[in-house]
């Protein structure tokens, strides 16, 4: 039995939730049955709406160790439900021994303790981006930074990692038809923060933009993709609405489709910029939370791929750098074409593929153990 606990909500975003559903589809298609944990609501009716079964947890999401003792009781229950049988656990020590289950986690609460205290249940895989040593069984972290980090276990564990962007999990759609038009010239841009916006970035970024002279004289879109929980979507209604050169983009149903209309995409470093590499389009990024520094630091030094840095340090400058970076793209057909060139071979797509077959590969080593024992 495959379990998924991620959470996600308008303070954390829908990140976690987003690329779990990636392997949970992957997993799917290798003929499991993935189940959802998660403790916040938004999590349940997102995962809903994909189609995967889930159930809450009544405590807090940042609060984890307090769900270990539902999770046991729940484990049990859902391999009924699922016309499962219980297994014995092999070996003495259930901190070290092999067991039927796998749990992925995916989650900043994420802490030893917890960690400990769940192995005794299930064989735990862990998708990890702060390059923080965690007690399971398999580690993923799909970053372009994810090599530079070295991970421990405890010991008679054998740790397995994934490193790389080899196994990010994209989103389904960027699972095929990846082909993309490389224009002549820029016509359209896209904006997007991610699923919330809590700097107001797009404000001070669509203003350093509109001064931009070459988005006016060539009537150049910008397509603003507003997230799910993006407290100002009123107010960037009520100043940019009415602009003739802003589209503001609510429930985007296919940012893949959204993605192939623009010629360039500015886009805050987290998960997103992975799905821009993938198509190619020529990427601007910049960040603003803490996890997403070590994706804007290192991209631009493996690709051609400019950053406008810091917005929460200088938010005036950083807007003013970005339009700047924006000129350039526009004026150069050059540089886009290299950065198209470059920006592919990052990442292809196969992430949530390589990770729901390694998750399959370590539920087997219950079975091997247990053949072996016999």
């Amino acid at each position: 039995m495959f379990i998924i606990r991620a959470d996600g909500n308008g303070k954390i975003g829908m990140g976690h939730v987003m690329r779990c559903m990636s392997v949970a589809y992957s997993l799917q298609e290798m003929g499991q049955q993935p189940v959802f944990l998660t403790a916040c609501e938004e999590s349940r009716e997102t995962i809903e709406k994909n189609g995967f079964p889930v159930h809450m947890l009544p405590t807090d999401y940042t609060q984890m160790e307090t769900e270990i003792p539902y999770i046991r009781e729940l484990l049990p229950q859902l391999r009924t439900g699922m016309g499962e049988k219980e297994l014995p656990i092999n070996g003495k020590n259930t901190v070290t021994a092999k067991k039927p289950d796998v749990i992925l986690l995916d989650s900043y609460q994420v802490t030893e303790k917890y960690v400990m205290k769940l192995r005794e249940l299930a064989m735990l895989a862990y998708i990890e981006d702060l390059g923080i040593s965690m007690p399971v069984d398999l580690l993923i972290n799909y970053n372009i930074y994810g090599m530079r980090f070295y991970y421990r276990t405890i010991p008679d564990v054998e740790l397995k990692v994934l490193l790389g962007t080899e196994y990010m999990p994209l989103r389904r759609e960027f699972a095929y038809d990846l082909d993309y038009e490389l224009r002549p010239e820029v016509k359209n841009i896209m904006l997007t923060t991610g699923g919330a916006d809590p700097c107001f970035v797009s404000k001070n970024f669509l203003n350093a933009f509109l001064r931009c002279k070459e988005v006016i004289e060539r009537d150049i879109k910008i397509h603003v993709v507003s997230g799910p929980y993006n407290i100002y979507v009123d107010q960037l209604k009520r100043i940019f609405g009415k602009n003739e050169h802003i589209i503001i983009h609510e429930n985007v149903s296919s940012m893949k489709e959204l993605m192939k209309q623009c010629d360039i995409v500015v886009s805050a470093a987290g998960s997103t910029v992975y799905e821009v590499c993938a198509l190619g389009v020529p990427l601007i990024c910049f960040h603003y939370v803490e996890n997403q520094r070590m994706i804007d630091e290192m991209l631009p030094n493996i690709l051609p791929v400019k950053s406008a840095g810091d917005y929460t340090k200088a938010p005036v400058y950083v807007s003013r750098r970005a339009a700047g970076i924006l000129q350039e793209y526009i004026e150069n057909k050059e540089l886009r074409e290299q950065l198209y060139e470059e920006e592919r071979k990052l990442v292809d797509g196969q992430g949530a593929r390589r990770v729901a077959n390694a998750m399959i590969d370590l539920s087997k080593e219950y079975w091997k153990d247990a053949k072996n024992r016999n």
